[in-house]
């Protein structure tokens, strides 16, 4: 079974109730929400504080330098079309980028080659006709391939450019470290040199946890792609991302005040500390939204009163303005002892939000316990969550939770009509 789980860089995206839109700075906007704007008085109350980044559309004439390093896999299972297509998406990379840019091309088997080194891709001619005399043969040394497209990378690992590899497999690491922890290893280290990595898995045979994972470790995507023909297109997307890049070095705070407590934090990891929790998020592209989502338990509170729940700061560097920035909000809530005001709070929208990171959860669970041959555990865990969305359904009339509900009964129905070992 091929999960074909999609990799989402999880940070803010947008919506309602207490809507604070905090002011300053000219390009990335930082917007603050809970799902409900008043809780229940004189009890503890549980509430999920979504935090939402805007970042500015970008002028297309003015972007940071790219710096792009291509690994591809060249072992015997590429042979054919696979290959083919392979090259045929290199050299789209190849011909959208600036003189400015730098390009280099690392191929893997057995062993590692660096096919062009990192260079202003001026002589396309010499660089296209590089690419082109790749063929296919051999092992599949991926660790070894990564580590190698990083070298290449820190020859001009400054901040004039922006870094990321792009990593092409159909198969499995069969030549040094080859392990998913490996790699995840390896992801940190990079990491934390500025280097993004982000996998392409084509076909079904390759290591879908090791490519996952890699690409986690950077805060980047992993793509899975069924069809090689597609290779060319998803190489010129995830392109077109790197090259409408407009902030770095993105960072949240949330302080917690007044006995107001962080429970956990929902679908992007954040560091817990205390009072505090904080987020990295190594890039923003031209025009994206992106959330998270903190759960967050406050104290009994008077009715009528009106409770400053959090401060949140937003940091980043601004590339079009070439500045660093910061802003930031804080948020509130209302209290109430009427159910029906409470209720009528809601933010539908957040609720949603929440819903889809939770069912990505679920899902993931589900995945785990069926490669465990564990089929009925997987179908009472979807069972479960289908619950409690019905639930908060019909309370709240929050006709947004269908489509998730949805979802999870065509998964539950799919599941149950398959045997897994």
């Amino acid at each position: 079974m091929k999960k074909k789980k999609a990799i989402l860089m999880l940070l803010v995206a947008a919506l309602l109730s207490p809507v604070l839109w905090a002011k300053g700075g000219n390009d990335v906007k930082l917007k603050v929400e809970l799902d409900r704007a008043t809780l229940h008085a004189n009890q503890n109350e549980k509430v999920i504080l979504k935090v939402t980044l805007d970042a500015p559309l970008a002028d297309k004439l003015k972007r940071r330098a790219v710096n792009i390093c291509l690994v591809i896999d060249k072992s015997g299972s590429m042979s054919g079309t696979k290959i083919e297509d392979a090259k045929k998406a290199a050299i789209s990379v190849l011909k959208r980028l600036h003189p400015t840019d730098l390009f280099s091309l690392v191929v893997y088997d057995g062993t590692i080659q660096t096919l062009v080194p990192a260079q202003h891709p001026k002589n396309t001619e010499a660089i296209t006709k590089a690419i082109n005399s790749i063929t296919a043969s051999g092992g599949t040394a991926l660790f070894g391939g990564v580590s190698q497209g990083a070298a290449e990378i820190r020859k001009n690992n400054n901040k004039k450019y922006l870094n990321r590899v792009f990593l092409l497999s159909d198969g499995q690491a069969n030549i040094g470290p080859s392990s998913p922890e490996d790699l995840q290893r390896l992801g940190i280290a990079l990491s934390k040199e500025n280097i993004v990595v982000t996998t392409i898995g084509l076909g079904t045979g390759y290591n879908e946890d090791l490519m996952t994972k890699l690409a986690v470790a950077t805060d980047s995507l992993t793509y899975f792609v069924e069809n090689s023909n597609d290779l060319p297109r998803i190489f010129n997307k995830e392109l077109g991302d790197v090259l409408s890049i407009v902030s770095n070095s993105v960072k949240i705070k949330i302080d917690v005040i007044d006995g107001v407590k962080i429970v956990r934090t929902i679908g992007r990891q954040g560091r817990i500390n205390g009072n505090t929790v904080e987020f990295d998020i190594k890039h923003l592209y031209s025009g994206q939204e992106l959330f998270t989502l903190i759960e967050l338990e406050v104290p009994p509170t008077e009715e009528k009163s009106t409770r400053n729940l959090a401060n949140i700061s937003l940091s980043y560097e601004n590339l079009l303005t070439e500045k660093k920035q910061t802003n930031k909000t804080n948020i509130t809530a209302n209290f109430s002892k009427k159910e029906a005001i409470v209720v009528a709070s809601a933010n539908k929208k957040v609720q949603a939000s929440c819903a889809q990171f939770n069912n990505a959860l679920v899902l993931n669970q589900t995945i785990v316990l069926l490669d465990q041959g564990k089929q009925q555990e997987a179908l009472k865990n979807i069972d479960n969550n289908i619950i409690i969305l019905q639930q908060q359904q019909k309370k709240y009339g929050n006709k947004l939770l269908e489509k998730d509900i949805t979802n999870l009964k065509k998964r539950k129905k799919s599941i149950s009509s398959k045997k897994y070992n």
